[in-house]
């Protein structure tokens, strides 16, 4: 979280994303600002672990029942969540095919 920041920042890649970046690991301690946002990174950075897509070089982060709450999720939704992600990706990889 500390180096993706650290690049975010870098980057100039913006304020809110720089400190989603920052606190995706611990969306609570996020400004409320971009509170929405690291939440939103941290469910991500959740499925993806837990469901091995991509690597991160992190292991699987807490499930936090209260940020997921807020987000209007529950660990029931993951499963939905990975279909569509399968079936966003497997759209994704014919339409770079065709380029």
């Amino acid at each position: 979280a500390e180096a993706g920041m650290w690049l975010a920042a870098k980057w100039n890649l913006g304020a809110d994303l720089t400190q989603a970046i920052c606190w995706h690991h611990n969306p609570e301690l996020a400004d409320e600002t971009c509170w929405d946002l690291a939440a939103l990174v941290h469910a991500g950075n959740y499925i993806c672990n837990i469901e091995k897509i991509g690597v991160s070089g992190d292991t699987a982060p807490a499930f936090l029942p209260g940020i997921w709450q807020k987000l209007g999720l529950d660990i029931n939704n993951i499963s939905g969540i990975v279909d569509k992600i399968h079936e966003e990706s497997a759209n994704s990889e014919i339409l770079m095919a065709l380029m």
